[in-house]
């Protein structure tokens, strides 16, 4: 990475007067802060804006509809790998590795139907923005999210017994390799209005995520 081009913001502060009937000169008060010059600062906001806004915008689309759109995930994709070579980004290989580390880590909650095609590709989008480094931790604060909104949604429609009866059975098919049909979805019986809309799980791991540098999690 490239170190911004810094210069300097001069302000002179000088004051004269007259002391005991002479004249007299204040000593000159200067101030000098640094000043980027260039795109530096702009691809690193960048880096942090579209993420942060693409996540947001999926998780309020799939509280109001339970769907993803594919258009805003290929937008992201697209916007991840221009930006991946910008002079803050993570380059377009680690872009790429996160991306497909990102499909890999959520695909298998997919295939016994604890979540969606949509999450699955929305996870893949964050990866190529944060890159093969940073996918595990936004992976990892995904899950814790999404159980403290799973039991959030159990407590609120009153059935914790049946969350935790199928969670039971989820494990239990995951460790066997169960076929997709096999296994049962988080209390599927109580429809959409139980169904947990888990790209609010991935917004809020990978805010926490983009947040780390500053609040030292």
């Amino acid at each position: 990475m490239h170190s911004p081009h810094r210069g300097c913001l001069r302000i002179d502060l000088r004051v004269s007067g007259v002391r005991n009937q002479k004249p007299c000169r204040i000593v000159t008060l200067e101030t000098c802060m640094p000043v980027t010059t260039d795109w530096i600062t702009l691809s690193f906001a960048a880096g942090l804006f579209f993420p942060a806004l693409l996540v947001l915008a999926a998780a309020l689309i799939d509280l109001k509809t339970f769907r993803i759109p594919n258009q805003l995930v290929l937008v992201g994709v697209a916007l991840a790998l221009l930006l991946s070579e910008s002079p803050t980004g993570v380059g377009w290989l680690d872009a790429l590795q996160g991306l497909a580390l990102g499909f890999a880590l959520l695909l298998p909650f997919y295939l016994i139907r604890v979540m969606g095609a949509g999450d699955v590709k929305l996870m893949a989008m964050v990866g190529a923005f944060v890159g093969g480094d940073q996918i595990l931790a936004v992976w990892l604060l995904t899950l814790l999210c999404g159980g403290v909104l799973s039991l959030a949604l159990a407590l609120r429609h009153r059935m914790l017994g049946a969350v935790l009866r199928n969670t039971g059975w989820i494990a239990f098919a995951t460790l066997n390799r169960l076929g997709r049909d096999a296994a049962p979805t988080l209390a599927a019986e109580h429809g959409n209005k139980a169904r947990l809309p888990y790209a609010v799980a991935i917004a809020g791991g990978t805010l926490m995520t983009l947040a780390r540098p500053w609040i030292g999690f």
